[in-house]
């Protein structure tokens, strides 16, 4: 159990309820003695102790044998409490009129969060082609029957309905996803896309017999086309080169100047320009979303880099992927500070070890595309169902 302690004492006051002064201040009288003067404000010892517990008690806390401790399940609201606790504490010693506490915020309030309360988690695909036709020139994917095992079963983990198709022509993917999103998944949280594959600049990756854009792929899944899935988050996670430039590794001493915790903006997003002056003319009577919200992209590397895959141990990516969500799918972290963490361990842990010098001592960095509206938590599913099909 997460138990961060807080202990506190004062001087013991004489009667149950003798008054006590929250503050003091040293004054200088005559012949140089220092004497102590009240500062702050009166209170008997149960009206300190009712206001640590009223404290203590909205997320959870409690106050056993003189300490106050915190559990765990809130998380948040646990930082904020601590945070009142010992600000009330620091207020006592100080002499300083303590501020009437914010309200804390609380689950009831979801307008920000994806609904991840149905019945089914929802549907997991995944495409892993490992063997191509001659006449693309693509040799085999050595080890992507690793990933797919890994990612298989992470996904059933979190609650996910497993899909797996392997060696797809293009036209079998489209086909595949098509079909998928003439489902209903009206009972579903989500769903998530998984394509394992040899991939090209533009975002495109390869069926057996050639390439296909992803955004062919995704198609299917937005709102004027799969209505069940609107407003709810369909996830893809794309294992393929985006290119053929290989990314070099610096060393963090060289690289920056500027220590961790104290980290600063390195670019500015652009000015975006509005040319009405009064946008509550432009708002819809009903809500409306756009077709192409709720969609989110994690590509193993950024355009034009090359993608690294270990033939025994699998890629790098789905390395990462599975072991964070394996380790933190449940843990309450958000699908970006998720993600963000497999980007670190990607980009810290590994780097290609070759004979070849060309090809030896190389990084990689994932890149997140996110068009999320909300924030996504994965909650815990009855166990799930793992089918693998052909096409």
């Amino acid at each position: 159990m997460f138990r961060p302690v807080l202990r506190f004492a004062a001087k013991p006051a004489s009667g149950k309820n003798a008054h006590v002064c929250t503050g003091l201040s040293n004054t200088t009288a005559r012949h140089g003695q220092v004497r102590e003067m009240c500062t702050g404000q009166f209170r008997t010892r149960s009206q300190t102790a009712s206001k640590l517990a009223a404290l203590a008690g909205f997320a959870g806390a409690g106050i056993i044998a003189g300490e106050i401790w915190i559990n765990s399940k809130q998380r948040s609201d646990n930082t904020l409490t601590a945070a009142y606790l010992n600000k009330e504490l620091q207020e006592s010693r100080l002499g300083s009129s303590p501020e009437p506490p914010r309200e804390p915020t609380t689950d009831a309030d979801t307008s920000f969060r994806y609904d991840m309360s149905h019945p089914r988690r929802g549907l997991a695909i995944i495409i892993n082609n490992k063997h191509f036709n001659p006449s693309t020139q693509m040799e085999v994917r050595e080890g992507s029957e690793v990933d797919q095992e890994n990612m298989s079963q992470v996904l059933m983990d979190l609650g996910f309905d497993v899909r797996v198709y392997t060696d797809l022509t293009c036209g079998q993917m489209r086909r595949v996803l098509r079909k998928v999103a003439e489902e209903d998944h009206s009972d579903s949280d989500c769903l998530l896309v998984s394509v394992m594959s040899h991939g090209y600049q533009g975002e495109q990756v390869y069926g057996v017999d050639g390439l296909v854009h992803i955004h062919r792929l995704s198609r299917y899944f937005k709102g004027e086309n799969c209505k069940t899935l609107i407003g709810k988050p369909k996830l893809f996670i794309i294992q393929a080169c985006q290119g053929e430039r290989l990314m070099e590794g610096v060393t963090l001493a060289s690289a920056s100047v500027i220590s961790e915790g104290n980290l600063l903006p390195v670019t500015l997003a652009p000015t975006s320009v509005n040319t009405v002056s009064n946008d509550e003319n432009l708002r819809p009577q009903t809500q409306t979303l756009p077709s192409g919200a709720d969609f989110l992209y994690f590509h193993s590397v950024s355009q034009g880099y090359y993608s690294w895959r270990n033939i025994r141990r699998g890629s790098w990516l789905i390395q990462a992927f599975c072991k964070v969500l394996r380790e933190d799918g449940y843990s309450g972290l958000e699908i970006m500070q998720l993600l963000t963490k497999v980007n670190r361990q990607v980009a810290t842990e590994f780097e290609s070890l070759s004979p070849d010098e060309k090809f030896n001592k190389k990084k990689q960095i994932p890149c997140i595309m996110s068009m999320l509206t909300k924030e996504l938590y994965f909650t815990q599913k009855l166990p799930p169902t793992l089918r693998t099909e052909s096409v």
